[in-house]
């Protein structure tokens, strides 16, 4: 996804990231729970999630393309936890 690699971007329905690769990717797990009726009439949510953490280290591409870790944005992001749910 960093380089616009075409056996990756055929993973998708459409280039995502059509004017140029992104700079950093990264990968987050998340705990889904369906929410009880009782939650769902009362807030309009179907599920509820807790976010994990990291799934894989941040990947970066600097100015050259060359691909990096970036380890900041790792730490920034481990230990966050949210919930929210969609309808």
């Amino acid at each position: 996804m960093l380089t616009n690699d075409a056996d990756v971007l055929a993973l998708f329905a459409g280039n995502p990231f059509p004017g140029e690769p992104p700079t950093q990717v990264r990968a987050m797990i998340w705990q889904y729970w369906f929410t009880s009726m009782a939650e769902k009439r009362a807030m309009g949510m179907w599920w509820r999630r807790q976010l994990l953490g990291l799934y894989a280290p941040v990947l970066a591409r600097d100015a050259t393309g060359k691909r990096r870790r970036d380890s900041m944005a790792g730490k920034r992001a481990a230990g966050a936890v949210r919930r929210s749910g969609c309808v």
